[in-house]
């Protein structure tokens, strides 16, 4: 904001020296404005404002932390000067002094002010003249208190005495209670008893209404009071403070503070909101104080209708997720814990081939651990589908279930050196499968006898669904030619 300070001090139309004393202060953050009106006599009352002024000076050029404490400590080591100053001339005896300090915060707009006597701070805002301070003398409280008006009060005889002053025990400031805020086109006045004592509050409002400068307003002040009588010292300072106020200090650093805790505050509430936590975790206490159902969790497909059941106050049941290309339905058969049979074998067998799909592709495995089916999870490798034979299962309940490849030999079919071909294990197994279905005409102790023949001899094997199975070679007998011996 833009500052412009305006001072004038006069001795008056009836006294011959000029006890009054002003000055000004200026630091890269602060303003500090300084007035005094100085009593005791002739030589008196100008060194106690003087000691008044150089005092605040001195405690104004150290660091200030806390505006207010500032204020009362710097005015109350201005009372003691003065006191030590008192007892050690003789002819000083009796000074005193009041005083009126603005203390202005360039960085956060705002003022300090404190005083002692009956010296006053005017703030003129908006065409509204208002009185800051209040005057420490007896009049004045007799209008608090009820006994004369205001009006009475600007004529009593007792006017001019007050209750408190610097160089006295009574020499407290009384200080603001809290920080005024500037606005644009503020005006501060700062004056002695010489000033008011002439001009009524609508004298000075007039002429701060007026469009002129600062410095022509003050000198108009001192003009008016003297033509009026000019019955005491006359000093005045004006400060005018205009332009928007740009608040970077500790105020507005405040306020960010605290937008961004509240944003912060907005941030957990949404994680915590969103996040599926279980019922044992402590924040699910907090979800419950929220009203967020517990269990919800995205899945894909069933997100809305589980969001849906579950706002509804309903069970969300979870179902398996169907992967692309796999077929969902169980056609798993039920699982034995007993070790199978040979009969159970076979069976199981036909069981484990009916899942096998049309692209080659196995939905489910099947593995042996002593003698127990387990089912796996879906590998690539069809191979490794089908169930070992009988001795593989009995291999592994001997050695404790150690895996072994899934995939079982297959034997190619060999010739003999003779060139007559050797029935191979696969049709072994086909010329099996024919006795099988030709038992039923045979009695009952020969078909389970071929069953437990067929199965001793060769192991089972199925050939892969992907793969085109191998013909087994022809079993037509090779004609040879015999040559007569000679």
């Amino acid at each position: 904001m833009r500052m412009e300070l305006a001072n004038k001090t006069d001795v008056g139309r009836r006294r011959e020296n000029n006890e009054d004393y002003f000055a000004s202060y200026e630091n890269q953050r602060w303003l500090f404005v300084l007035l005094s009106d100085g009593m005791g006599g002739f030589e008196g009352g100008e060194t106690a404002s003087l000691i008044t002024i150089k005092t605040l000076h001195r405690e104004f050029e150290q660091d200030i932390l806390d505006p207010f404490l500032f204020l009362k400590n710097s005015i109350s080591s201005a009372n003691q000067a003065v006191q030590r100053a008192a007892s050690n001339n003789d002819e000083l005896g009796g000074m005193g002094a009041t005083v009126v300090a603005l203390l202005y915060d360039k960085s956060n707009h705002v003022v300090y002010y404190a005083h002692v006597g009956d010296s006053r701070i005017y703030l003129f805002r908006k065409n509204r003249l208002m009185r800051l301070t209040e005057d420490h003398s007896e009049v004045r409280e007799m209008v608090a208190q009820g006994i004369i008006s205001e009006e009475e009060a600007k004529s009593h005889k007792r006017r001019h005495v007050i209750t408190r002053c610097i160089g006295r025990e009574t020499g407290v400031a009384e200080v603001c209670k809290q920080p005024l805020a500037v606005q644009d086109d503020d005006q501060f006045l700062l004056c002695s008893d010489g000033l008011t004592d002439m001009l009524g509050d609508e004298d000075l409002t007039k002429i701060l209404k007026r469009s002129s400068s600062p410095q022509e307003k003050v000198d108009l002040f001192v003009a008016m009071a003297n033509d009026r009588g000019g019955k005491d010292n006359i000093t005045v300072q004006l400060l005018h403070l205009s332009g928007t106020a740009v608040r970077t200090g500790f105020a507005f650093r405040k306020t960010i503070a605290v937008l961004a805790a509240v944003l912060v505050l907005i941030c957990v509430a949404i994680v915590l909101y969103r996040t599926p936590w279980s019922a044992k975790h402590p924040l699910a206490t907090v979800k419950k104080v929220l009203r967020i159902p517990a269990g919800v969790t995205a899945v894909p497909g069933q997100a809305q209708d589980s969001l849906d059941s579950a706002s509804a106050g309903q069970k969300v049941l979870k179902e398996p997720i169907a992967a692309p290309g796999l077929n969902t339905v169980n056609t798993r058969p039920e699982i034995s814990k007993q070790p199978l049979t040979e009969d159970e074998q076979e069976i199981s067998s036909e069981q484990t081939r009916e899942t096998v799909t049309k692209n080659g592709k196995a939905r489910s495995s099947k593995v042996e651990q002593k003698g127990e089916v387990q089912w796996l999870a879906p590998i690539d490798d069809p191979t490794a589908y089908f169930p070992r034979d009988q001795n593989s299962v009995r291999m592994n309940a001997e050695t404790g279930g150690a895996r072994e490849e899934q995939t079982p030999p297959v034997a190619p079919a060999t010739t003999l050196d003779s060139g007559s071909p050797v029935e191979s294990p696969d049709a072994g197994a086909a010329r099996d499968a024919v006795k099988s279905e030709a038992g039923a005409q045979l009695p009952q102790g020969e078909n389970k006898k071929e069953n437990a023949a067929s199965l001793e001899r060769t192991p089972t094997s199925i050939p892969s669904p992907s793969k085109t199975t191998e013909k087994a070679p022809s079993q037509e007998p090779v004609k040879k030619e015999v040559t007569p011996a000679p």
